[in-house]
């Protein structure tokens, strides 16, 4: 892990050792693959809030099947019901919607 902090790493795959109480300055991606139910919302939402800090932009993937994975599901909702959508966000979503993508399946 001190490899990745120095900058020696692009990309490092961990469980939830990083989702809490480490800075990553410029951190751009956290992708979540396979959310098990030993995880909580905590760690998930945390996790998604290492990126995008001061004012940067960063994404948060989760990778989740939305008819099984209740977990995912509700830790999805209280993250977007925490974010605040540019209009340029608000303007994807518009287009996705007219195309007939359900909007609950569209996290920024």
């Amino acid at each position: 892990m001190n490899s990745f902090l120095q900058g020696d790493y692009d990309i490092i795959v961990t469980q939830d050792l990083m989702a809490r109480m480490i800075n990553v300055p410029d951190l751009k991606v956290v992708v979540h693959y396979d959310i098990c139910e030993e995880n909580n919302h905590h760690n998930i939402l945390s996790s998604c809030g290492r990126v995008g800090r001061l004012g940067n932009i960063g994404y948060c993937f989760i990778f989740y099947d939305r008819k099984t994975d209740l977990l995912a599901v509700d830790a999805l909702r209280k993250l977007r019901d925490r974010m605040s959508f540019t209009d340029e966000m608000n303007s994807v979503v518009a287009k996705w919607k007219i195309l007939g993508v359900d909007d609950r399946t569209i996290i920024f």
